[in-house]
Protein backbone atom coordinates (compact mmCIF):
# COMPACT_ATOMS: atom_id res chain seq x y z
CA UNK A 1 0.00 0.00 0.00
CA UNK A 2 1.39 3.15 -1.03
CA UNK A 3 1.71 6.09 1.81
CA UNK A 4 0.34 9.21 0.25
CA UNK A 5 1.90 12.85 1.63
CA UNK A 6 -2.02 13.37 2.65
CA UNK A 7 -1.78 9.73 4.88
CA UNK A 8 1.82 10.23 6.30
CA UNK A 9 1.05 14.04 7.69
CA UNK A 10 -2.25 12.79 9.27
CA UNK A 11 -0.76 10.24 11.03
CA UNK A 12 2.03 12.51 12.10
CA UNK A 13 -0.21 15.40 13.13
CA UNK A 14 -2.64 12.92 14.66
CA UNK A 15 0.62 11.35 17.17
CA UNK A 16 1.64 14.92 18.12
CA UNK A 17 -1.48 16.50 18.64
CA UNK A 18 -2.67 17.48 22.63
CA UNK A 19 -5.48 15.32 23.57
CA UNK A 20 -8.12 15.63 25.94
CA UNK A 21 -7.26 14.53 29.58
CA UNK A 22 -9.39 12.04 30.73
CA UNK A 23 -9.83 13.94 33.95
CA UNK A 24 -11.01 16.54 31.40
CA UNK A 25 -13.03 14.15 29.64
CA UNK A 26 -14.93 13.29 33.23
CA UNK A 27 -15.30 16.33 34.55
CA UNK A 28 -17.32 17.44 31.36
CA UNK A 29 -19.64 14.41 32.10
CA UNK A 30 -23.00 15.53 33.70
CA UNK A 31 -23.62 14.07 36.99
CA UNK A 32 -27.07 11.99 36.57
CA UNK A 33 -27.82 10.50 32.90
CA UNK A 34 -29.45 12.31 30.09
CA UNK A 35 -32.71 11.11 28.48
CA UNK A 36 -30.39 9.08 26.23
CA UNK A 37 -28.48 7.47 28.22
CA UNK A 38 -31.83 6.80 30.21
CA UNK A 39 -33.35 4.60 27.78
CA UNK A 40 -30.52 2.74 26.51
CA UNK A 41 -31.41 -0.81 26.93
CA UNK A 42 -27.54 -1.76 26.41
CA UNK A 43 -26.53 0.68 29.25
CA UNK A 44 -28.70 -0.34 32.23
CA UNK A 45 -31.20 -3.48 32.05
CA UNK A 46 -35.44 -2.97 31.78
CA UNK A 47 -37.68 -2.53 34.55
CA UNK A 48 -37.98 -5.47 34.94
CA UNK A 49 -34.70 -6.51 36.26
CA UNK A 50 -35.04 -8.58 39.38
CA UNK A 51 -31.46 -9.06 40.43
CA UNK A 52 -31.36 -13.02 39.07
CA UNK A 53 -28.66 -12.16 36.68
CA UNK A 54 -24.68 -10.17 37.55
CA UNK A 55 -24.48 -6.80 35.75
CA UNK A 56 -21.54 -6.72 33.72
CA UNK A 57 -19.27 -3.49 34.06
CA UNK A 58 -16.26 -2.85 31.80
CA UNK A 59 -13.27 -4.84 32.72
CA UNK A 60 -10.52 -3.44 34.16
CA UNK A 61 -7.04 -3.67 32.06
CA UNK A 62 -4.44 -5.88 33.30
CA UNK A 63 -2.82 -3.11 35.15
CA UNK A 64 -2.89 -2.02 38.90
CA UNK A 65 -5.56 -0.02 40.18
CA UNK A 66 -4.77 3.31 41.20
CA UNK A 67 -6.90 5.99 43.19
CA UNK A 68 -7.80 7.69 40.05
CA UNK A 69 -8.88 4.31 38.92
CA UNK A 70 -11.09 3.26 41.33
CA UNK A 71 -12.64 7.04 41.56
CA UNK A 72 -13.36 6.53 37.80
CA UNK A 73 -14.76 2.94 38.46
CA UNK A 74 -16.86 4.19 41.07
CA UNK A 75 -18.60 7.26 39.50
CA UNK A 76 -19.52 4.98 36.29
CA UNK A 77 -21.19 2.77 38.76
CA UNK A 78 -22.95 5.45 40.44
CA UNK A 79 -24.39 6.84 37.28
CA UNK A 80 -25.60 3.48 35.81
CA UNK A 81 -27.33 2.95 40.03
CA UNK A 82 -28.79 6.89 39.43
CA UNK A 83 -30.04 5.44 35.83
CA UNK A 84 -31.77 2.31 37.01
CA UNK A 85 -33.32 4.22 40.06
CA UNK A 86 -34.77 7.85 37.60
CA UNK A 87 -36.02 4.96 35.16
Amino acid sequence: VPETKEFLSEVFISSFEKRKSQRQEVSALPLYPSEEVLWDMNLVPEVNYHGDEVLALPKLNLQFLTIYDYLLRNFNLFRLESTYEIR
